[in-house]
């Protein structure tokens, strides 16, 4: 997908943190931990829609989860929104939920949750290939399994990562039981830059999801130059 309107999630940094920012978001990427290769920045005393930057500050937009939904559901492929949890990580294997909560269970994100209470360790991941992630848990129609296979490899032709599992029809995800005739779908949060960069001890407010931007009004993260 390189044309259209995305979900973004919108972090507010202090702005002294902007090289340690785009570090952290390109390590990501080359790590396949960024759900998409697109990054809006915004410099302090800027606007852009309903976000304004103080001064100081600085205002990162990067891919929601929720675009991925978006892509499958406009696809035709009817899809259920599960739960939001944390996947222990070993070897760069994702092994197991360790955590999940449904969506129906709460008003706020389940992952903004875990990511404000700091129960994620995607730099480690990042650098030793084990530790915690923040992830999103969907259930499919079996019958869709094969489109839905075929739409997420054209993804990741254009650089779109962080699918992290798919299970067979009727079997459990990592750990998870799935619905009669479903499969399930794990990817990671959308919310995985703003955790990176709390773990890092960067202060920072991220809010999500939170607008529709043109893709096109994002920049490539091989070519911020």
């Amino acid at each position: 997908m390189d044309s259209g309107m995305v979900v973004t999630n919108v972090s507010i940094i202090d702005k002294k943190f902007y090289d340690k920012t785009i570090e952290i978001v390109e390590s990501l990427y080359k790590a396949d931990l960024l759900l998409a290769p697109y990054i809006k920045i915004l410099d302090e005393n800027e606007e852009y829609q309903n976000i304004s930057v103080s001064e100081g500050r600085m205002a990162l937009f990067t891919v929601c989860d929720l675009t991925v939904d978006g892509i499958l559901i406009h696809s035709g492929i009817p899809l259920f929104f599960k739960y939001g949890g944390l996947v222990q990580v070993v070897n760069r294997k994702p092994l197991r939920f360790i955590e999940l909560i449904s969506y129906e269970g709460t008003t706020t994100p389940p992952l903004e949750l875990f990511v404000r209470s700091n129960q994620t360790s995607i730099v480690k991941v990042m650098r030793t290939g084990s530790g915690v992630l923040p992830a999103a848990m969907r259930e499919i129609v079996a019958e869709a399994r094969e489109k839905t296979l075929k739409l997420l490899s054209t993804l990741k032709e254009k650089g779109w990562r962080g699918i992290l599992a798919l299970s067979a029809p009727n079997e459990p995800l990592l750990g998870v039981p799935v619905a009669m005739d479903r499969f399930g779908l794990c990817m990671l949060g959308g919310l995985a830059p703003g955790a990176a960069l709390l773990e890092e001890s960067v202060k920072v407010e991220t809010f999500a999801p939170h607008c529709l931007i043109p893709i096109e009004e994002m920049k490539q993260i091989n070519n911020l130059d």
